[in-house]
């Protein structure tokens, strides 16, 4: 994907905070730099260092759950709040049988005929023609390799062990957001998501009529439910603080 994915988020938040909307490496308009997860992070880092920003409210779909987790993970003054879409946990005891479904997506994107492939993607991850329609042109943007390092990379991240235990009082405050129609990681995403979400004390919210890309295809749904979020982000954030100090 790239930064249009957020547009309906920018249009609802940018009166209200400072918005930044980034193409990864190898995404968008960072088509030319080489993409892995780590040179993900970095990106984000070194924008947020060169912007001042010293902490901030994550938001990442899919695959940029994942590294907004890994940023909070490495640099947890960063985040103020984590706001995954569509994501998943980094750490599940699932992942054991991680190469599945990730061995049945890499052998698609290396085998069979990509317009079908894009069409099923999209169909898996969007449920608005709008949605579908731009999942489609973006993947049309990457040659098979490209692709298939970029789900290599994904599965690489993930890790086969326990949970994690539930945040302590002093971690910033988790929403997650999943469509009822997610379908794209074989309809793992929304289970993981309920299964984390007990665990670590966070707000859970299905969206019905809404796929992968739930901020797509459900956008007032979704940004009603990050605005009520992030008002009470910062206020959980410094009682928590505070009690942990006690």
């Amino acid at each position: 994907m790239n930064a249009d994915m957020f547009a309906s988020q920018i249009a609802a938040f940018k009166g209200r905070f400072h918005v930044l909307a980034i193409d990864l490496p190898g995404h968008g308009a960072s088509r030319e730099l080489a993409f892995s997860m780590p040179a993900a992070c970095r990106c984000v880092t070194d924008i947020l260092e060169h912007e001042k920003v010293t902490s901030c409210h994550l938001v990442g779909q899919s695959m940029g759950g994942i590294i907004c987790q890994l940023l909070m993970r490495d640099r947890p003054e960063l985040a103020t709040s984590l706001t995954l879409i569509g994501s998943v946990p980094l750490t599940a005891p699932l992942y054991r049988l991680k190469w599945l479904p990730f061995l049945l997506v890499a052998g698609m994107i290396r085998f069979a005929p990509r317009a079908p492939v894009n069409r099923l993607i999209a169909l898996a991850a969007g449920s608005r023609p709008g949605t579908r329609l731009y999942i489609e042109t973006r993947l049309r943007a990457f040659d098979r390799p490209a692709l298939s390092r970029i789900v290599g990379e994904i599965a690489g991240t993930l890790e086969a062990g326990p949970y994690p235990a539930p945040a302590g009082r002093s971690k910033p405050p988790v929403l997650m957001i999943c469509g009822t129609r997610d379908f794209l990681a074989l309809g793992l995403t929304i289970y993981l998501a309920r299964r984390w979400a007990a665990r670590m004390d966070a707000d859970m919210h299905a969206i019905p009529q809404a796929s992968h890309n739930a901020n797509m295809d459900q956008p007032d749904r979704v940004n009603a439910l990050m605005t009520a979020f992030l008002q009470r982000a910062p206020e959980q954030r410094n009682r928590s603080i505070a009690e942990s100090d006690i």
